[in-house]
């Protein structure tokens, strides 16, 4: 997830993360250690991969299955959750049952990793077939770029 932070058009877009670009690219050198864990996380969760049925939720396309900290993908959903017209990050985060005991240096450098990846990931070319998946990408990452802004405290 490194060096989309450093993107070119990140540092276009946003005077906030450009001020900061540096510390952001620091900040997120040590996600992947910071988001090791145990649990069998989606690592792509969001609405479309979730099914509702009467009595239970169900998650779905799990291409990106791996291990990670059982609040990775709590972390990874909330701003597309945000975008979506939903609570901000910080105040689901930090309520949720799953992110208690979390290490707060660690929930920061992987909210960074993410934002990075999202912001990155919306400067690529659709894929065919897929128009809307970059102004989708580039929506999350500003909402979670909003959640690090809150965050980190940073001016």
């Amino acid at each position: 997830m490194s060096t989309g932070i450093r993107s070119a058009r990140a540092r276009r877009a946003n005077p906030w993360a450009r001020r900061h670009l540096d510390a952001l690219a620091d900040l997120e050198t040590g996600w992947a250690e910071a988001a090791t864990g145990d649990g069998l996380v989606h690592a792509d969760l969001r609405a479309d991969n979730l099914l509702l049925t009467p009595d239970r939720v169900v998650v779905v396309d799990w291409p990106w299955a791996c291990v990670a900290s059982p609040w990775f993908d709590l972390l990874a959903m909330l701003p597309s959750v945000r975008m979506q017209g939903g609570p901000a990050p910080e105040d689901i985060f930090d309520a949720h049952p799953v992110a208690r005991g979390a290490d707060p240096d660690a929930v920061t450098a992987t909210i960074a990793a993410v934002t990075g990846f999202f912001i990155r990931q919306s400067c690529r070319p659709a894929p065919p077939g897929l128009p809307t998946l970059r102004p989708f990408q580039a929506a999350q990452g500003q909402a979670a770029l909003d959640w690090l802004r809150v965050r980190t405290g940073w001016s």
